[in-house]
């Protein structure tokens, strides 16, 4: 319906079109844009034209490439394809079903891969052994690639794919058709990117992780998959996956929301094959331009790993040739009210279609310290089933499980995982006025370091984040009351032959002879405990995403661990240092302080996993506050 009136919903292909379904939101309908397509470099080139009455601008498919933008690696040299709006409509589903054609789509012969199964297993073997055993991150996702070609094609059959799955997919966030006069993108993703609200002021992330896979009716009756569908919400690799995600979009949301926010869930999302696990984070970016937002938050964790700038680095290693598209995003952007809003997804379960009807899909598999690798094969057969059921037309689908489920077993199901969760997190923040403290924060290449400031800020510090390799002018130039942190961060810091490793070793030495006030932080509780004398040594097993408790100088606390290496307590190098407090599990050496001086932990006291996280940074800080007058 258009200004009260019902109009005939139609599409051609003479000019570039999107089309955008939204299960679930302020407005009804099938969103309808048409106009031209230029193709940009980068984020800063996108067309931003003044408010002119209509509410969509442009339309957008960003690259993954484009990543580059954060200083991350990333092969490819796609374009960001931009759909400068000229008409904006807006139709009832059932009108668009109707018009949409609906022919038979077949593929010629079977689908291409990049690697075969036993080559996707040995790469997976390889980031499990190679890279996550080593301390290179907690989580990595990378994807198998597959291409087939259409029989016949026109593009009225990518339009019939698209009917399908606006007829069959539920649950997804976004259900988009992009065709930009040469090729088209068909996805029904089920996890947005970034929204911008700007009535509210607020911008939203959902991370999601966990993944159940739904059987047919006639395998498994939906109420018996139910009772299994609970017992999936109780496992302890499902439940660390999603809190791996949280803690990374957690880093995003810290830099770019000061003022603080929530984070709200758990939550469900039941879709015809699977149901996942998800949380919702929300917080306010007053004032702050939604382009940049989005840059910042380039891209979700759940299509690449964490740390994202490492798991970057990393997952081209192992890829062979450019993500293209996975993985990006699909981006709307506009007007209301003469402000400027933003919504996306990330382009995952999204179909590039040639104008040779060539089609190309991608899928992965989130690779965590105890996944297995045919495990992981398997669901990206899964996934890749998914893909290619898109194109057999009407069949039987998985039936809705959770409806046979109470609602309040369900709820206090899903309950359960928050009492492991940090408060701190899961209530909306204030940040306090400042008090004339301040902390001069490392950042070694995770911005687990910004939920650190976060931390502080709200225990009344003013904060400063800054890269290890121009660290050292600003710490020069720093109070000696400064508190000084050494963040945590991916690597071996036993490699002395690594750039980066040794410039840290020099800034701790420098840092700690000097009489600033320091506080280590899992990386730099490796580096404090190396230069006190201790011995930094590869853990048998990682332990990345798991909460433990242990003792923290008398208290029990559970807390989060992300590492890989660990300090070994030696009684003798103890023993040459007056005052020295430890915390210990058998040998290893989780915690060290020396009062009015240094502390240093092995864990994440800022990570969603840490239960308390106030109280512990607290007390971790609370010896080394008794300073010297200033310089």
């Amino acid at each position: 319906m258009v200004d009260g009136k019902r109009r005939k919903f139609e599409v051609s292909f003479d000019s570039p079109f999107a089309l955008v379904y939204k299960e679930s939101g302020p407005d009804e309908g099938v969103l309808y844009l048409r106009g031209s397509v230029v193709n940009v470099p980068d984020l800063t080139s996108i067309p931003r034209p003044p408010p002119n009455g209509l509410q969509t601008r442009c339309a957008a498919m960003i690259p993954y490439a484009t990543i580059r933008e954060r200083g991350f690696h990333a092969v490819g040299d796609e374009p960001i394809v931009v759909l400068q709006v000229e008409e904006e409509s807006r139709f009832d589903l059932c009108d668009v079903l109707r018009a949409l054609p609906s022919e038979s789509v077949t593929l010629e012969g079977d689908a291409q891969y990049n690697f075969t199964e036993q080559e996707f297993a040995a790469v997976i073997a390889s980031i499990l052994k190679d890279e996550i055993h080593k301390g290179e991150g907690s989580n990595f996702v990378t994807p198998r690639r597959a291409q087939s070609t259409i029989r016949d094609f026109s593009f009225a059959k990518a339009l019939s794919i698209y009917r399908q799955l606006l007829e069959r997919e539920y649950g997804a966030y976004m259900v988009f058709f992009y065709f930009d006069g040469s090729q088209c993108f068909v996805g029904a993703t089920p996890e947005r990117q970034l929204t911008v609200t700007p009535e509210t002021q607020e911008v939203r992330m959902n991370p999601i992780a966990g993944t159940f896979r739904k059987k047919l009716h006639s395998v498994l009756p939906a109420a018996d998959q139910a009772t299994d569908f609970l017992d999936f919400l109780a496992d302890e690799k499902e439940i660390n996956e999603l809190f791996m995600c949280v803690d990374e979009e957690l880093k995003m949301m810290s830099r770019i929301c000061r003022e603080g926010g929530e984070v709200v869930g758990p939550l469900i999302k039941e879709m015809p094959f699977v149901i996942h696990t998800e949380y919702e984070l929300v917080g306010s970016a007053k004032g702050k331009d939604p382009i940049d937002l989005f840059r910042s938050t380039m891209f979700c964790p759940t299509v690449l790993g964490s740390p994202l700038g490492n798991a970057a680095r990393v997952v081209s290693k192992y890829e062979s040739g450019s993500r293209s598209y996975y993985s990006g995003a699909f981006m709307l952007w506009g007007h209301r009210n003469e402000m400027e809003w933003l919504d996306s997804c990330i382009a995952i379960r999204t179909l590039e279609i040639s104008k040779t009807g060539l089609v190309t899909a991608r899928v992965g598999a989130t690779l965590v310290r105890d996944s297995k690798p045919e495990s992981e094969v398997a669901e990206c057969n899964a996934k890749l089933r998914g893909v290619w059921r898109t194109f057999e037309g009407p069949a039987e689908q998985p039936a809705k499980v959770v409806t046979h489920i109470a609602p309040e077993t369900l709820h206090a199901k899903l309950q359960v995982r928050n009492q492991r969760v940090g408060s701190f997190w899961l209530k909306a923040q204030v940040v306090p006025a400042h008090q004339p403290r301040a902390a001069l924060l490392m950042d070694n290449e995770d911005d687990f370091v910004r939920m650190l400031a976060f931390i502080l800020e709200h225990l009344g510090y003013k904060t400063e984040v800054e890269p290890y390799s121009t660290f050292r002018s600003k710490w020069e130039a720093a109070h000696r009351n400064t508190l000084v942190v050494i963040g945590p961060g991916p690597g071996d810091p036993n490699d002395e032959s690594h750039p980066k490793m040794r410039t840290i070793a020099g800034l701790v030495k420098d840092i700690t002879s000097s009489g600033s006030k320091v506080l280590g932080v899992c990386l730099g509780h490796q580096f404090l405990c190396k230069h006190m004398g201790f011995e930094v040594c590869q853990q048998p097993f990682p332990t990345q995403g798991v909460q433990k408790t242990v003792d923290v100088f008398g208290a029990p606390e559970e807390v989060a661990f992300y590492n890989s290496f660990c300090p070994r307590y030696n009684a003798k190098v103890a023993m040459g240092y007056d005052g020295i407090e430890t915390s210990l599990r058998d040998d290893d050496l989780l915690a060290v302080r020396i009062p009015r001086k240094m502390c240093s932990v092995q864990f994440h006291p800022e990570s969603v996993l840490t239960r308390n996280n106030l109280q512990v940074v607290s007390s971790l800080i609370l010896p080394l506050e008794i300073a010297e007058a200033g310089r």
